[in-house]
């Protein structure tokens, strides 16, 4: 499975893009580096002669080809996401993961970087990275896993992502056979994306009880943009009853 970093610029994101990589044994992808091999120029080249539109293009075409990829870890751009379509993409191909930091850290971080053409423009100006972190703080927020790297060594946090917000898979066994079992943080957020990634089509139907369906069937339902079906909790219900309300909303769905 994919694991896709996002967030502001100067956040990590090529650096623990890095080191996610080698601890996985993944491929690494950047899209500012892939947008330059192709094209031959610096980001800052591109802005500058061909417009941020531009732009903008070549990073959500690049982004719904290498999203396609198999085990990598891919990093982006701080804007790459702005897009929902991109951002939908993203969220379908991977664990996605905000990287975070302080805006001080950001400056510093930053500082004597030619290669930030939104904050080239406002160079002079001390306050840029500030106003780009306030114009974009709601699409930044709006991520389900996010990681501050303020102050944490980039290999303990490379470490921390590899070992505790990548899922990992157990095969549960039985005397009849057995069964993958995927377990991670926040997981349901990318149960589309595991979905893709094990070769499984996306279902029909949810099949929850009356003790789990209120915690979790809303969200998931609307996720995978999918009918959720509730079915009472407990031994006595496991009746013919039962099965028989469940091939019914089988036949009311095409299944």
């Amino acid at each position: 499975m994919n694991l896709i970093l996002a967030g502001p610029p100067g956040t990590g994101k090529t650096t623990l893009g890095r080191l996610c990589a080698e601890f996985l044994g993944y491929t690494l992808v950047d899209t500012d580096e892939e947008i330059t091999k192709r094209t031959g120029k610096s980001i800052t080249e591109i802005f500058s002669t061909q417009g941020e539109a531009i732009f903008r293009e070549m990073e959500s075409n690049i982004l719904a080809e290498i999203t396609q990829y198999k085990n990598s870890v891919i990093s982006l751009g701080g804007g790459t996401l702005l897009s929902d379509t991109n951002k939908s993409i993203a969220k379908d191909h991977g664990v996605l993961i905000c990287l975070r930091a302080s805006e001080s850290n950001i400056k510093t971080r930053l500082a004597n970087n030619d290669e930030r053409p939104l904050l080239q423009s406002n160079k002079e100006n001390s306050s840029s990275i500030g106003v780009l972190l306030s114009q974009r703080k709601r699409h930044y927020d709006s991520f389900d896993l996010q990681l501050m790297t303020d102050d944490t060594n980039p290999d303990v946090l490379a470490k921390h992502i590899v070992d505790e917000l990548m899922p990992w898979k157990h095969t549960v066994k039985t005397n009849t056979g057995g069964y993958p079992l995927i377990l991670g943080v926040k997981a349901l957020t990318y149960l589309t994306s595991m979905l893709n990634n094990h070769g499984l089509p996306k279902p029909n139907l949810i099949i929850s009880d009356t003790n789990i369906a209120p915690l979790w069937s809303n969200k998931l339902g609307q996720q995978l943009s999918i009918p959720v079906l509730s079915i009472p909790d407990g031994e006595s219900q496991k009746t013919l009853e039962t099965v028989h309300n469940i091939y019914d909303q089988f036949l009311l769905h095409d299944l």
